[in-house]
């Protein structure tokens, strides 16, 4: 696993999607998760998941499952906060 200023990569995958290949990254940084999306070198996006690690990872596999875009990013991870808090 790769750390940078206290920063853990757990995760990284690129998806081939409709002719896009945006790369997902997985962080814990103190505690906290975060996803990470980037397609290309100028377009990226970062979202906190939370301090939990069944959360995090589940929210990462669908996000790169679902071929997320960071454009994107914010609004897939407040639904699936949402639906995870109201199960």
């Amino acid at each position: 696993m790769e750390t940078w200023n206290e920063k853990e990569l757990l995760a990284q995958d690129s998806v081939r999607i409709a002719g896009l290949c945006p790369r997902y990254y997985l962080w814990r940084d103190a505690g906290n998760y975060r996803v990470e999306v980037q397609l290309g070198k100028r377009e990226w996006a970062v979202e906190n998941l939370g301090e939990d690690p069944t959360f995090a990872l589940d929210c990462y596999r669908k996000i790169r499952k679902g071929g997320v875009t960071p454009c994107a990013l914010s609004d897939i991870v407040n639904e699936l906060v949402y639906r995870w808090e109201n199960l």
